[in-house]
């Protein structure tokens, strides 16, 4: 399933929820949340380099899943990490199998920043981000023209949650600096490890510079890829379907972590 596909979906899933709880309910819901947000870029910048796992049951090539998934029994575990500073929720209901209640649960066990992944196109999911408690939410370059980046961002700061802006390429990494993007993650799934794609990753740091901390997903699947990541200046690495294909996600990450 292709994402314009997946983003049909969701927008047929956000007018069912909408019918439950409105867009209004839903702002003063948000407003109404005391608890302070965690965050992410703090953890970033005061650590050389961090993994973030990403709690999901679901593999993004929909190949592997999880038989027994309990969001927040994983999150325990994996956060007993050291360089464990951060997790990635994943919430998409139709194709991933999460829901916001996964994300709901972790806050209750953890004290890390939440990062929700979803497919965030409205005002009404960051309202909602902020009411189960996230801590920032994964804002997709792609799905936004830079006007409507920049007003998602801006909102964001409104409600205390931090904007992660995936990136793919040099014209998003350009239009989320533009739009005011404070945290940014290279997505980089298609490259099978980050020795051979060095040369433009570095080139795409240098486009970013210090107007934002830069994470990356794709490419980095053993100590020495991490240890390079660090050394391009990459604060964060982000592991999803390596844990899951790992069956073993807390030796994984006791490996990751090894040369860092």
């Amino acid at each position: 399933m292709n994402i314009n596909e997946i983003v049909e979906l969701k927008k047929k899933r956000l007018n069912l929820e909408m019918d439950f709880v409105n867009a209004a309910e839903m702002e003063e819901i948000a407003k109404g949340i005391e608890r302070p947000t965690v965050s992410f870029r703090r953890a970033l910048e005061e650590n050389d380099m961090i993994l973030i796992p990403e709690i999901k049951s679901v593999s993004d090539s929909g190949v592997a899943e999880m038989r027994l998934y309990e969001p927040d029994i994983m999150a325990q575990e994996v956060s007993r990490h050291k360089k464990v500073k951060a997790l990635f929720v994943q919430t998409e209901k139709d194709v991933y199998k999460g829901s916001a209640g996964h994300l709901r649960a972790i806050r209750k066990v953890s004290d890390l920043p939440l990062v929700r992944r979803d497919y965030i196109l409205t005002a009404y999911q960051m309202y909602e981000s902020r009411a189960i408690g996230a801590d920032a939410v994964l804002i997709i370059a792609a799905l936004f023209s830079t006007e409507s980046l920049t007003k998602i961002i801006a909102l964001g700061k409104k409600l205390g949650l931090e904007c992660v802006v995936e990136v793919h390429d040099r014209h998003e990494i350009e239009r989320a600096i533009k739009a005011g993007a404070e945290i940014i993650n290279i997505y980089n799934r298609e490259v099978r490890s980050i020795e051979t794609d060095a040369e433009k990753i570095g080139e795409y740091l240098e486009m970013i510079s210090d107007t934002a901390a830069v994470i990356i997903e794709g490419g980095v699947s053993n100590p020495t890829e991490v240890k390079l990541a660090k050394e391009l200046g990459i604060k964060g690495v982000v592991s999803g379907d390596f844990l899951i294909n790992s069956n073993d996600y807390d030796r994984t990450l006791s490996w990751l972590e090894s040369e860092i």
